[in-house]
């Protein structure tokens, strides 16, 4: 009798990284960093230490790459040290990448990422959605962006329309990762919307002016969400962050192409158990 299972998808390739392993999952990827953000705490870093130290080493790229190299025994140099080894089959070719770009291309730190500086980088986005977490879950109103990038049709298609801070998904399409990531969301009383033109700054001061909480929850490419985060934080704002399995718009590729997040991960963010972690939901064209 043949099986009815459904086989496993292909491992999901990005421009410069993927959190798939060959059977198409990012659980282990989740694991991994877990484990690493885990050990480096249990070494005897303060969480908020730590994510300072992560944020003021990244800036200074060839002091970084010495360090991962070279470990100087502190919770920190450790934790890039473990991040090299475990979390480098998680990178593609950053350096082909890099090398492609125009030397204007090259001062833009979110395409101009060094390999080391992803590997921070996925160390900061774990933390910090482990510091915000409870700060976000108090917040009176919770929103989410989420990247256009990960709709199922192109702009002409969508029914995404503007509602109130950005467009909102128009759940014009069966499958579609925004229409997916927008139900969960809103299950768990988060205002999703497709970051096309909100005006953060203003949407943030305008709560603040009123007494009113705001927390934000980032969906995008590792290099734009670690950027977003580090905006929202100095903005005094509660933020957690899930990474796309897979960097594949046209700045990263000649072209668009689908892509996927984990539905599982931002539900455990969220307070929800579900089963599968890490096998993310994958528009189609």
């Amino acid at each position: 009798m043949a099986s009815s299972q459904i086989p496993p998808a292909p491992r999901l390739l990005g421009g410069t990284y993927s959190l798939e392993d060959d059977a198409g999952s990012s659980a282990g990827y989740y694991a991994t960093v877990a484990r690493l953000v885990d050990e480096a705490l249990a070494a005897g870093a303060r969480a908020d230490a730590l994510l300072a130290a992560l944020r003021s080493a990244s800036r200074r790229r060839r002091a970084l790459r010495r360090r991962s190299e070279r470990p100087d025994g502190t919770p920190l140099g450790v934790a890039l040290t473990a991040a090299r080894d475990r979390l480098s089959p998680y990178l593609l070719d950053v350096e082909s990448h890099v090398g492609r770009l125009s030397w204007r291309e090259r001062w833009t730190t979110v395409l101009a990422l060094s390999r080391e500086q992803y590997l921070v980088a996925m160390l900061e986005v774990e933390l910090a959605s482990r510091v915000n977490r409870a700060a976000f879950l108090a917040c009176r109103e919770r929103i989410a962006l989420l990247p256009h990038c990960a709709k199922i049709h192109d702009d002409e298609r969508c029914h995404a329309r503007p509602i109130g801070l950005d467009d909102v998904c128009g759940a014009c399409a069966v499958g579609c990762t925004v229409d997916e990531l927008s139900r969960l969301l809103r299950r768990h009383r988060v205002k999703p919307y497709i970051w096309m033109r909100a005006d953060l700054e203003r949407f943030i001061a305008d709560h603040h002016a009123q007494g009113l909480n705001v927390g934000i929850l980032g969906v995008a490419c590792i290099p734009e969400l670690v950027t977003g985060m580090r905006r929202v934080a100095r903005l005094g704002v509660p933020v957690l962050g899930v990474p796309l399995d897979a960097n594949r718009c046209a700045r990263w590729l000649p072209e668009r192409q689908p892509t996927a997040v984990s539905l599982e991960r931002i539900a455990a963010l969220l307070g929800e158990s579900r089963t599968g972690e890490g096998r993310g939901r994958r528009a189609s064209t």
